[in-house]
């Protein structure tokens, strides 16, 4: 044992703490050592000690805990700080009995500190300093921690709830996956059908079209339309002339000196005020219904509104409108035309060999328009025929079912999927009930709302705005998802923005408790948040030791048998 010997203000002062805390070093339990650990202290025959981590290093047994730093690994100093300085120094072990046993750095022994909350029974300094509080604190910390047992096992009451919740939530997003299904497989079967159909209607149409067109009354009306468009150009160009005309006659009344202009002028002036003043009279004097009937008697019986309806008048509209018609028909062959035999002979047929005939008709119609035999069906017509119509029509809503079914069928399997996944709901799915559940605190000039999975709100006493403070964003950011970690933290973000600042956003710590509750609220920084919160979903049930030991022997056991 070495005394340390140091003079201050000219006075010897003996420390002899290395003394007081080397005891029990010399027998077989050594200070600062872990009982499973006791062995590895253990002297040789000749009553010395090989260092650990350097067996080469041999010293006597007694010189370990005495306060002085022999081993390059400080193995020899377990019960003092003699050889803090090493990072290979080993921890102070405190027994605590009555209470839990702690480690504790070797710069922390003997330096005066009572270091209760890691080694309560004061090993780690002078016997005297730092009385035994273990007793105390071991009771108060067993009471804790039954507390904590009584409210994981209510909270855990209350969260296989939840699980039974997820469980009924996963059998109907099942069922509905399985309905939507069978709807989705129903949908694409009907749009399948009516396109079929559709296209049967349009490829008849279109034959049917292109002999129409072919007809005298078709080149009939086509001609009409272009004498039509003739007139209306000349008619337009001799009103031009005619104006023309008019605006020169009236600028040589208008500028003429009867007593010195030519004779010819004069009359060309005077004629032209007669034919002004007699068309004036007359048509002051004519009634409407007598203009109407010198207009009819005259031939002209439309205005210019009426001119551009005809010219513009879908002629193959009108041309497919006399198949509604009854007793008028469009071509005169067409009982020998080959396209009405082919379309019409289906009136005639029994319902079971429609099938067979419409496929053997369009393998028919198909290779009659390759040879140049019936005219090609490739230009649909912009106007369409009644039943085209009410069939595109029929297409259309089948298109848009399907569609949405296959869009509600793909949300509620992402949905369900992220229930079985357990990455979002937990791996039993406990947190799926607290979707959209919202927990209040106030603090301060505001009460402040956390709605689980949805967002965070901070809103005023009084009257004023809601703040947004974020919506749900994620779990724990950089936990491992669906470890028991990663649901003790919640993050919200893109609140609303902060004058100058940045968007607000919350980091929601959660414990396990009894209810649904927000505990605290804080703002860390500026516009970054902080909530304390606790939920029954987090209340994990704990497992006995003794009862998983049991349950593997007893699987064990069924596996051997």
């Amino acid at each position: 044992m070495h005394l340390v010997s140091l003079l201050l203000a000219g006075s010897s002062i003996s420390l002899s703490l290395p003394v007081a805390l080397a005891q029990g070093s010399g027998g077989g339990h050594v200070k600062g050592v872990a009982p499973e650990n006791q062995h590895l202290y253990a002297p040789s025959s000749d009553g010395t000690w090989s260092c650990r981590g350097a067996p080469s290093v041999r010293i006597p047994h007694s010189a370990i805990n005495d306060d002085y730093c022999d081993c390059p690994s400080g193995s020899d100093e377990p019960g003092t700080s003699a050889c803090s300085h090493l990072p290979s120094a080993p921890p102070f072990y405190c027994a605590n009995a009555g209470h839990i046993s702690g480690s504790l750095l070797p710069s922390r022994v003997g330096d005066g500190i009572c270091d209760y909350a890691v080694c309560c029974d004061g090993s780690d300094e002078a016997p005297g300093v730092c009385p035994d509080r273990c007793e105390e604190m071991g009771r108060a910390w067993r009471e804790e921690r039954e507390r904590e047992r009584e409210v994981r096992r209510r909270g855990g009451k209350v969260r296989s709830g939840y699980v039974k919740f997820a469980r009924g939530e996963r059998r109907r997003l099942e069922g509905e996956v399985g309905r939507l299904g069978r709807e989705v497989e129903k949908n694409r079967i009907r749009e399948r059908e009516l396109k079929a159909e559709l296209d049967r209607l349009e490829s008849v149409s279109a034959v049917a079209l292109e002999a129409k067109k072919s007809t005298p009354l078709y080149a009939h009306l086509i001609s009409t339309r272009h004498a039509l468009s003739s007139l209306r150009a000349q008619t337009a160009a001799l009103e031009a002339d005619i104006a023309a005309l008019r605006g020169t006659l009236a600028d040589l009344r208008a500028s003429f000196n009867p007593n010195y202009q030519d004779m010819g002028v004069l009359a060309a002036v005077r004629e032209f005020e007669a034919w002004e003043k007699s068309k004036s009279e007359g048509e002051e004097g004519e009634k409407e219904g007598e203009k109407k009937e010198k207009k009819k008697e005259e031939g002209q019986t439309v205005d210019k509104k009426e001119l551009d309806e005809l010219e513009k008048a879908d002629l193959v509209s009108l041309l497919l409108s006399l198949d509604s018609t009854p007793g008028v028909k469009t071509d005169p062959t067409e009982a020998d035309d080959l396209s009405s035999i082919l379309f019409q002979l289906e009136s005639y047929l029994p319902p079971s060999l429609l099938a067979p005939y419409h496929a053997a008709r369009e393998t028919l119609v198909h290779w009659l328009v390759r040879l140049g035999i019936v005219p090609s069906s490739a230009n649909v017509p912009k106007t369409d025929s009644p039943e085209i119509t009410k069939s595109r029509k029929s297409h259309a809503s089948a298109s848009d079912d399907l569609r949405r079914s296959e869009r509600e069928l793909e949300r509620v399997q992402n949905e369900l999927d992220e229930l079985v996944g357990g990455a979002k709901w937990g791996v039993e799915g406990e947190w799926k009930k607290l979707k959209g559940e919202c927990v209040e605190k106030e603090e301060g000039d505001y009460i402040y709302e956390l709605c689980f999975f949805e967002k965070a709100t901070q809103k005023p006493l009084k009257n004023g705005a809601h703040t947004s403070l974020g919506r749900f964003k994620s779990w724990h950011p950089t936990a491992e998802l669906g470890t028991p970690e990663s649901f003790s933290k919640q993050v919200y973000d893109r609140g609303s923005k902060c004058w100058n600042g940045p968007e607000r956003n919350v980091k929601v710590s959660i414990v396990c408790g009894e209810s649904n509750a927000l505990l605290a609220v804080a703002e860390l920084e500026r516009c970054e948040y902080s909530f304390e919160a606790q939920s029954p979903a987090l209340c994990v049930p704990e497992v006995d030791p003794s009862a998983e030991a049991a349950s593997k022997e007893e699987g064990k056991g069924k596996d051997e048998l």
